[in-house]
């Protein structure tokens, strides 16, 4: 198995960290479970951008930040979580 380098593993693991407290918030919100999709979707739309602005550190040092930078203006929508 190959093994995830470790800042790219604690981005991933913040990531999904956020996305599980915003479905527990949502779900409790609104009476019943969100889903992880509806969550991780919400999430990415509502609150990724702050998240990348927080986490930079950890982003530059898990791809450099001209890799990321190249990333981010090739995509046209929020990144799928898995």
């Amino acid at each position: 198995m190959t093994q995830i380098p470790t800042p790219l593993a604690e981005l991933l693991r913040s990531q999904q960290g956020e996305i599980a407290m915003y479905k527990w918030i949502e779900s409790e919100r609104t009476g019943f479970d969100i889903g992880w999709d509806r969550a991780a979707s919400e999430w990415f739309d509502r609150h990724f951008p702050d998240w990348v602005r927080e986490q930079r550190r950890l982003i530059d040092e898990a791809l450099g930040a001209a890799d990321y930078d190249r990333y981010l203006s090739s995509r046209s929508s929020a990144p799928v979580v898995a």
